[in-house]
């Protein structure tokens, strides 16, 4: 998570705000160019991962090859996210739904095929979730030709558009993973990854909210962009209202689940 948050560099919300802004033909446009701003940022991250490769294996307990690799992983999962959020965005659920699924029953699948049949241990469930991406990676290349994105020309001020964008989100998702992750850190050296495990199965547990807040934030997202685009004074006041009530929904549930 930590190195992709580099990759991504906030690609995944310039795109969805800007969805609402511009034009279909300017819209293509700034997508292209989006696209190429985690290409530059993973071609970066691979040199920077090869001349620090002993450093990283080191500290992160990772084979260095899979170090080199993960940037390229942060590629492969983006293009699905793309198709994703115009699925979304265009209020197209069943599209969403499906190219979902067999995305998630592809990943689970090849997994366990790698995993049981091919006797690959943990390895194997790396090589399911590279795999399934690969293939999914070339399926979106094709749905975002077939609807015409590609034809659209890159723009470096889209490009720097991003960058601006993207760079205060870096910051704000490397301190919310430092946060999420330096337990597990301490765990592991304190208590040994045994314990480390346990505690991640544990963890797992309390995920049961993100599940419910992950698909909220998925409809409310576009539902709000395309409000505010042209909401006046009384609808924005009413926008804020229905936060504060999806909240106070959350807020219950957590505290209903621990209970």
């Amino acid at each position: 998570n930590f190195i992709t948050t580099f990759v991504y560099f906030g690609t995944i919300g310039a795109i969805s705000v800007e969805f609402f802004n511009l034009k279909e033909e300017e819209f293509s446009s700034y997508l292209v160019s989006a696209m190429f701003v985690p290409v530059i940022s993973a071609l970066g991250l691979i040199s920077f991962i090869a001349i620090l490769g002993n450093y990283f294996v080191c500290l992160f307990d990772v084979p260095f090859l899979w170090l080199l690799v993960i940037p390229v992983f942060g590629i492969l999962q983006l293009l699905p996210q793309y198709v994703l959020l115009i699925f979304r965005n265009k209020q197209q659920p069943i599209a969403f739904g499906r190219f979902q699924i067999l995305l998630t029953l592809c990943n689970i699948g090849l997994s366990v095929f790698f995993v049981i049949y091919c006797n690959q241990h943990w390895q194997g469930r790396l090589y399911g979730i590279f795999c399934s991406y690969f293939i999914f990676s070339i399926i979106s290349l094709v749905v975002l030709n077939k609807r015409g994105y590609f034809k659209a020309k890159i723009q470096k001020q889209s490009i720097r558009k991003v960058f601006y964008f993207g760079l205060p989100l870096l910051f704000h998702s490397i301190g919310a993973i430092i946060i999420d992750m330096s337990d597990r850190l301490f765990i592991d050296v304190m208590l040994g990854k045994h314990i480390l495990g346990l505690y991640g199965v544990g963890y797992q547990v309390g995920m049961i909210m993100l599940i419910i807040q992950d698909a909220f934030s998925k409809a409310w997202s576009p539902l709000i962009y395309s409000e505010l685009k042209s909401a006046d004074e009384a609808k924005k006041i009413k926008i804020v209202k229905y936060s504060y009530a999806a909240w106070l929904f959350f807020i219950v549930c957590t505290t209903l689940l621990y209970l």
